[in-house]
């Protein structure tokens, strides 16, 4: 495929997205199979067929139920992934409460709540930071069936459960050796600074969010290169945000 032509399905793509976004219909478009199978091979590349089946319904084009209802059960099962990790956050998050443990949901927990529709934000793991007592949140994990791949080493410890749970527990939100980052000192110990939501649960302010999303996005994009979904992410939490533009300078 010509660069040209490349560059002119991505254009395709994104603008879809973008009328999805900003709630715009266009019925007389149509999406036969040979765009919609560069559409979904994209999409799967960036984890976003759940969006695409919402992109492509409620934008109202022309495509086909087959190619439809193919996205849709990408939809569906991501949902039914999200319910079940709700389920396992439930029980995490009353652990951490009960045993007065301090804690702060990160990135996708967060941006999520900005998309039109929760469920399509597709995630691979849930990022939660947490203030201490690290051998006692072991031990829930390892309790509930999760493996421990990771333990006390780097800034988050990593259990894993069949069929696709993925909890990173977060000690610090960046490894103080990477050198490609800027305000690794400023995110030291950020739980302690940030306000609290509910019992022990903290939130971060909507413009250290900002910071700290563009300064993990960064660390991606040096070490591999960062996707659509990086984008959609910023420009959703800038949409549905007000942010102090002089403190974040």
């Amino acid at each position: 495929m010509e660069k040209q032509e490349f560059l002119s399905k991505i254009y395709f793509f994104t603008n879809l997205v973008s009328m999805y976004l900003n709630k715009k219909e266009d019925p007389d478009l149509v999406i036969d199979d040979s765009k919609f199978s560069f559409l979904f091979k994209l999409a799967s590349h960036h984890s976003l067929n759940s969006l695409l089946y919402k992109v492509l319904k409620d934008t109202k084009v022309q495509i086909s139920e087959e190619n439809l209802k193919k996205l849709e059960d990408y939809y569906l099962s991501n949902l039914r992934k999200d319910v079940l990790f709700a389920k396992e956050r439930e029980a995490l998050y009353k652990f951490l409460n009960d045993n007065q443990i301090h804690f702060l949901p990160l990135k996708g927990l967060v941006l999520r709540d900005y998309y039109p529709d929760p469920y399509t934000r597709e995630y691979a793991d849930n990022d939660i930071l947490f203030g201490s007592n690290d051998k006692d949140i072991k031990k829930f994990f390892v309790e509930r069936g999760y493996k421990c791949e990771s333990f006390r080493k780097g800034n988050h410890d990593v259990y894993v459960k069949n069929p696709f749970f993925n909890f990173e527990m977060q000690r610090e939100l960046f490894d103080e050796e990477n050198k490609r980052l800027k305000n690794v000192s400023y995110f030291k110990k950020v739980i302690e600074k940030s306000p609290i939501k509910n019992n022990f649960e903290h939130y971060i302010t909507d413009e250290d969010f900002y910071i700290y999303f563009t300064e993990h996005s960064y660390k991606h994009y040096a070490l591999s290169g960062c996707g659509i979904r990086t984008l959609i992410d910023f420009y959703l939490y800038l949409k549905g945000t007000k942010l102090n533009d002089e403190y974040i300078d």
